[in-house]
């Protein structure tokens, strides 16, 4: 009954509930373990589904030519057992409503992933389901590379607003714009007990207003995990930002992350004022505008009692040797950063800004200077091509990290 011995390997062992079957693939090539063809293969594939107690996690990329897929929709209606099910495939035209009561009866299911081209039609429906059908086991959603546009995003932040107990969100590219931002914001001012953990927003052509306009939201929220990457924030953007962070006094956000934005020393100087007296561990600058004057603003913040910043990444960043030494004059006597990440050769350092660092790890002008150098940084530079550090600043990172008895 099936076009391969692979798939009917796959439902013999979904039949005798075999508990090492726990994840399905399903795929138009040899990617995934089970394979669409041209027989019936979806439609028993749903049914075994149907009645399985073991699968836990179903990933659908392709969803066949001439299959029976309102059999597979039907079989997937019946399963309790699925906890994460990732759709990368529109279901040839069939409406996400069809799998109603998926999430009416299934009290398993903390993980919902989308990674397709999602029009507006199909945001509907997804936001109709979600909405009717409120998955209180639902922690972590999903919508990856959709596309999904202002007003695609905008009816399924509306959706949301009944699922507080999400902790992860991630919408990477899907250029929500300002309207996404206002209806996300809503949102999650509207969350009177909020879990959300992790917020991913690269790539959705948020600006200025955008994030002015998401920062009133994220007081709101656990947020520990805080993710802008590509987009066009600039000193306003960063200007709301710190304000935020600095009046957030039960702020738990450990790694933001802005890394490719339009970010100016005037931005840096604003948001280092912000993140003084923040957990923050972990701070993506990478691919913006940022100078050595930008990099000196940071001092204060670096020298700092509260300081926890454990990792800094400002690749791509032309700060040259002026830079070089604001990091290190900065870094002296600080006691968390463990890695400093920045591409020697796109830096713009020379034998001048190796030099402030080579002072930082290791002052020889007198013992206690010695033995006050900084001795927790293990990477300055890449931390994979280490060769492009120069030597003597490979051996001071090496006692650190791994310090003689």
């Amino acid at each position: 009954i099936t076009s391969c011995n692979g798939n009917a390997e796959i439902l013999r062992r979904l039949r005798n509930q075999y508990t090492s079957l726990y994840d399905i693939s399903i795929t138009d090539d040899d990617w995934g373990n089970f394979v669409v063809g041209e027989d019936e293969d979806l439609g028993w594939l749903g049914y075994f589904i149907g009645k399985s107690k073991c699968v836990n996690e179903l990933t659908i990329y392709s969803s066949g030519e001439g299959e029976n897929i309102e059999a597979f929709i039907e079989g997937i209606n019946r399963n309790q057992s699925i906890n994460s099910l990732h759709i990368g495939t529109d279901l040839r035209g069939v409406s996400f409503r069809n799998l109603r009561p998926f999430f009416r009866n299934n009290n398993n299911l903390y993980q919902l992933e989308f990674n397709f081209e999602v029009g507006l039609e199909c945001a509907e429906s997804i936001a109709f389901v979600l909405d009717e059908n409120r998955c209180q086991s639902l922690e972590s959603l999903r919508f990856e590379d959709c596309n999904l546009g202002e007003d695609g995003f905008a009816v399924i932040a509306t959706a949301l607003r009944t699922y507080p107990e999400l902790e992860e969100l991630h919408l990477q590219h899907n250029n929500i714009g300002l309207m996404g931002c206002t209806a996300l914001a809503d949102t999650l001012r509207g969350w009177e007990a909020s879990n959300l953990k992790h917020l991913d927003l690269d790539g959705n052509g948020i600006d200025d207003q955008g994030l002015q306009t998401l920062a009133a939201g994220i007081t709101n929220t656990k947020l520990e995990e805080l993710h802008l990457q590509h987009n066009n924030i600039g000193l306003m953007g960063c200007t709301a930002l710190a304000d935020t962070l600095r009046g957030w006094e039960a702020s738990n956000l450990k790694h933001l992350d802005l890394d490719g934005n339009s970010i100016d020393d005037q931005g840096l100087q604003v948001l280092a004022a912000g993140v003084t007296n923040t957990k923050l561990e972990e701070l993506y600058l990478s691919d913006n505008l940022i100078t050595g004057a930008g990099l000196r603003s940071m001092s204060d913040y670096f020298q700092s009692e509260s300081c926890c910043l454990k990792t800094l990444n400002v690749l791509r960043n032309d700060f040259g040797d002026e830079g070089a030494v604001a990091l290190a004059d900065g870094l002296m006597g600080n006691k968390s950063l463990t890695s400093l990440h920045f591409i020697p050769h796109q830096s713009g350092i020379t034998n001048a800004g190796w030099a402030a660092f080579s002072k930082l790890l290791c002052d020889p002008s007198s013992i206690e200077s010695t033995y006050l150098s900084n001795h927790n940084i293990g990477t300055i530079g890449e931390h994979i091509m280490k060769h492009n550090t120069p030597p003597n600043i490979r051996r001071y990172l090496d006692l650190n990290e791994h310090p003689h008895p």
